[in-house]
């Protein structure tokens, strides 16, 4: 029987291996992402690298790509916290070979390459196809709300701006009058602020100005298309309410017309409880509270909308982002889309500062059907037949006819929530707006068929909006403005791509 603990004695003397070979496991995803990239061509990412200048030699631009993706699959995407993890953890020792970039070589290698990352998103989906992976009988497209580098106290509008604008343009007045009164008018000013130069002040207010009412514009139209979902919303709480006032105006009147009949004959009444009056049954009762909730909504978003016109809103810190619905609240941030395929490759990836999904499908699906071409140049250099795409799954948040009409795959979009679905189709109902084309994808959404083809949409693509935020660390961007975000989930998305050709083995 033990006595004691075991003993931790810290001056105990070991000697590291000198080969870096024996620091990793032969298998750990290291070895295989240095390998990748030594066959990736990098010409892009070398292009904004310096050779041949004075001072210090530059570090490898695969070795800084590598170490980036490496952050990204272990959820690290803070530059500083690579720098120090470039020193103690094996994994990054290994990736730098002991030479460790500063934080700064780091953050401006990721800003000033988002083309380049494009480029090692298209070559990554290649080398999946080339792997066997990308089954994209089945594509399913969801939208992901992800914070930006911004706050919602950073969100100023337009009239407040002016007034900012006219305020340093009249204390600019003042300065340059008192200089004049000390110096004279021939003077050089003796102050070098931006703001307070006549030379260039004007034309930085109005570089301000206008960046920041296009943001504003992009955002108003975010609400014109909030109040178009609203209002469809509303039409559908109309429609179910005159179903609800139809179906108990059919039993109340079946209840008298029973009650009137038994009178007739004297027999006794009905048994049972009676049935409420139209206007009095719960689930009248039930559409009406909805229908008004929706009316509510809709008007505040109306509202909203006008006032985004005529004083729209935009974000100092970053105007590209916009104010994003979320299951836990409102967030400043971007509308980030995904297409995945039924083995959870990631085609195409796209950020947005649009709030609702619907506007999203028709640019997706287009970016879905290029990401299975590009696949398919892997699976010809490996000797496999093309595959196309034969179904598109999208969630209610993409119903329109117009997307339910576009030329392209076959499609299921959800016409409520999958809950709904199943439940309308185990009682025989199918609940679907006034449009026709909506209610025929409402009786094939409700067919057997059709709840197990919708059902994969939820182990397809939520699991990977699941993954980039929880296991690589996307839950805000680190970068500002929508290109560079753009960049940030391309990174994310090839590093998840990446991740899942290595466990597979090929």
């Amino acid at each position: 029987m033990a006595m004691g603990y075991r003993p931790v004695d810290r001056d105990q003397m070991f000697l590291l291996s000198p080969d870096m070979r024996e620091w990793l496991p032969e298998h750990h995803f290291v070895w295989f992402l240095l390998a990748v990239i030594e066959e990736l061509d990098v010409s892009a990412f070398e292009a904004s690298r310096r050779l041949g200048s004075v001072g210090r030699q530059g570090y490898d631009p695969r070795m800084l790509l590598a170490l980036l993706i490496y952050a990204y699959a272990v959820g690290q995407r803070s530059s500083r916290l690579i720098e120090d993890l470039c020193a103690t953890d094996v994994a990054f020792r290994v990736i730098c070979a002991e030479d460790v970039p500063d934080h700064s070589t780091i953050a401006r290698f990721r800003k000033e390459n988002p083309e380049a990352v494009a480029g090692l998103f298209v070559q990554v989906l290649e080398l999946a196809g080339e792997a066997g992976l990308g089954r994209v009988g089945v594509v399913a497209v969801d939208g992901t709300r992800i914070a930006a580098n911004a706050s919602y106290g950073a969100n100023r509008r337009r009239s407040w701006l002016r007034e900012q604008v006219d305020e340093a343009m009249a204390e600019a007045d003042r300065v340059d009058a008192e200089e004049d009164g000390l110096f004279g008018e021939d003077n050089p000013s003796r102050v070098a602020e931006e703001w307070c130069d006549p030379r260039t002040r004007a034309a930085r207010i109005r570089a301000a100005l206008a960046r920041t009412e296009q943001a504003a514009a992009q955002a108003a139209q975010a609400d014109e298309a909030k109040v178009a979902a609203r209002r469809a919303r509303v039409e559908e709480s109309m429609e179910r309410l005159a179903e609800q006032r139809d179906a108990a105006e059919a039993r109340w009147q079946g209840y008298q017309r029973r009650r009137a009949e038994g009178d007739a004959s004297g027999s006794a009444p009905p048994t049972g409880r009676p049935p409420a009056p139209p206007e009095q049954a719960r689930g009248t009762r039930r559409a009406l509270a909805r229908l008004a909730t929706d009316q509510a909504r809709l008007a505040a978003a109306e509202a909203a909308a006008a006032q985004a016109v005529s004083d729209p809103v935009a974000n100092l810190t970053d105007p590209d982002s916009g104010w994003m619905p979320t299951g836990k609240g409102w967030i400043q941030g971007y509308n980030t889309q995904l297409a995945v395929s039924d083995d959870q490759i990631v085609l195409a990836v796209k950020v947005t500062n649009a709030t609702v999904d619907y506007a999203q499908f028709e640019p997706m699906m287009a970016a879905a059907i290029t990401g299975a071409e590009i696949m398919d140049r892997g699976r010809v250099r490996a000797g496999a037949e093309s595959e196309p795409i034969q179904l598109l799954l999208a969630d209610a948040g993409y119903l329109s006819e117009h997307n339910l009409t576009l030329p392209g795959p076959d499609r299921l979009i959800g016409s409520t929530k999958r809950q709904r679905l199943e439940a309308v189709a185990r009682h025989g109902q199918v609940a679907g707006r006034k449009s026709e084309l909506i209610k025929q994808m409402s009786i094939r959404l409700a067919t057997e068929a059709g709840i197990q083809a919708y059902r994969r949409r939820g182990v397809t693509v939520e699991p990977v909006n699941g993954h980039l935020k929880d296991r690589h660390g996307l839950r805000q961007f680190s970068c500002r403005g929508l290109k560079a975000a753009q960049a940030e989930a391309e990174l994310a998305a090839a590093t998840a791509n990446l991740k899942k050709i290595w466990r597979s083995g090929s």
